[in-house]
């Protein structure tokens, strides 16, 4: 800031303290919480009306670094949010310099700061591990719950902190973790009043999506907060949240610091194929879809549960007749290694097959019925890894995914030894 600049700034702090001492207004009613830069035209327009706000605001509009990274367009309004942040950082009118100089400090570093740093935040439902922290690479972790350092890193306060603490109370699988991701994205005129990193959300998704496909356990994030800290507030508090509160316990899910690196490459593999899936392989792109709809389930939807995850493998392995045998076949012929294993698989199919039947036509359900029902874990385990199977298959230079596959290839393989092995080897499910 050019030190015309700043002495046109400090005149503007200096009239907008002096109006509210000679008026004996109480200086709290600028607090930022209560007064954001175009929120309230009539407590706004005691600041834009003193003659030194139009200095200011001229002044600011002439520095080429702020046109850069902000806009011209945007002079007014964060020269009114420079006011309200001044006066939210006292508590009596008195103009002291060295805060001004401090606070002017950070407000200008904030300008030059090439890129804006996004959050998101949620806790961790059903979920331990034996680590504190861990980086699971593009801008995600997995941390113990904080407080201070959420504040301090995140810029929050109360308000953001009791919401959190009342999603982790409220959750049923509260854990001592959350899921923190991050983005970085250059500072335009565009992205001034971007509320939230348009990826965070996605990068969520996917590592949450990775650690349901490495092993069981009902893994699940809450509410999910962003936040834009900055040195300057220049947003004048650009916050959101998405999600809800509900009450999800379920088993629980234990990673172990081992476990990262296959997390790491999970999460890769899915973001390699996620243009292909959604063009090119349908099939394995809702088999993901239905199978991540499992773990928002809630406790009492069992039987959705057990729809989902049957649907999910009809996506994997599409056929036009015989559906049950065809699953089953297939399933079992994909997933063991002898001929009991087979047998066994074939038989735990055709018996999840005739539960979903009932289900999605409301016929009555027996006690085995509901016993599979009751623990559906051992069929998401039989999803959980074909899944992973087929997205390795889908990055395979050996095997063409597609109609000619499923219709003519695949149940021929599964009877040939050596071609089931090969097939099998593809999938990395040996």
């Amino acid at each position: 800031m050019t030190a015309a600049s700043k002495a046109r700034f400090r005149a503007l702090g200096q009239a907008a303290i002096g109006r509210i001492s000679d008026t004996s207004e109480d200086v709290a009613i600028y607090h930022r919480r209560r007064r954001i830069a175009f929120y309230d035209t009539e407590v706004d327009g005691r600041i834009t009306s003193l003659p030194e706000f139009t200095q200011a605001e001229l002044s600011l509009s002439g520095e080429q670094i702020f046109c850069d990274h902000f806009g011209e367009s945007e002079s007014r309004r964060v020269t009114l949010q420079f006011v309200y942040e001044l006066l939210n950082r006292i508590d009596q009118p008195v103009f002291e310099e060295s805060s001004f100089e401090d606070y002017c400090s950070s407000f200008w570093a904030e300008v030059e700061n090439p890129d804006w740093t996004y959050f998101a935040v949620a806790n961790l439902q059903n979920f331990d591990a034996d680590f504190s922290s861990a980086d699971l690479g593009d801008g995600i972790s997995i941390r113990g719950r904080k407080f201070e350092e959420l504040r301090t890193l995140l810029g929050w306060d109360e308000f953001e902190l009791e919401a959190m603490q009342r999603d982790w109370m409220e959750s049923g699988g509260a854990s001592s973790y959350i899921m923190l991701v991050e983005e970085r994205i250059p500072k335009t005129p565009e992205t001034v009043l971007l509320a939230n990193a348009p990826k965070l959300l996605t990068k969520a998704h996917r590592i949450l999506l990775a650690m349901q496909l490495l092993k069981p356990g009902d893994i699940r994030i809450g509410r999910m907060w962003d936040a834009r800290p900055a040195a300057f507030n220049v947003s004048g508090g650009l916050s959101s949240s998405l999600g809800a509160h509900g009450w999800n316990p379920g088993k629980q899910y234990l990673l172990k610091e081992s476990e990262i690196d296959s997390i790491r490459e999970l999460y890769l593999l899915l973001e390699r194929l996620r243009t292909r899936l959604e063009d090119r392989l349908p099939g394995i792109a809702l088999a993901l879809r239905t199978f991540s709809s499992v773990y928002d389930r809630s406790f009492r939807q069992g039987t959705d549960r057990v729809i989902d995850e049957i649907t999910a493998l009809e996506a994997l392995l599409p056929t036009n007749a015989e559906l049950a045998f065809k699953l089953a076949y297939r399933v079992a012929g994909l997933l063991a290694t002898d001929d009991a294993m087979r047998v066994s698989y074939f038989n735990k199919m055709k018996a999840y097959y005739r539960t979903r039947s009932k289900i999605v036509h409301g016929s009555r359900l027996n006690a085995r019925d509901r016993e599979l029902i009751r623990d559906d874990e051992p069929l998401r385990s039989i999803v959980r890894r074909l899944l992973v199977g087929f997205l390795h298959l889908a990055e395979s230079t050996q095997i063409k995914l597609g109609g000619k596959f499923y219709e003519e290839q695949l149940d021929g393989d599964l009877l040939h030894g050596r071609k089931r092995n090969n097939l099998r080897r593809a999938m990395k499910l040996v």
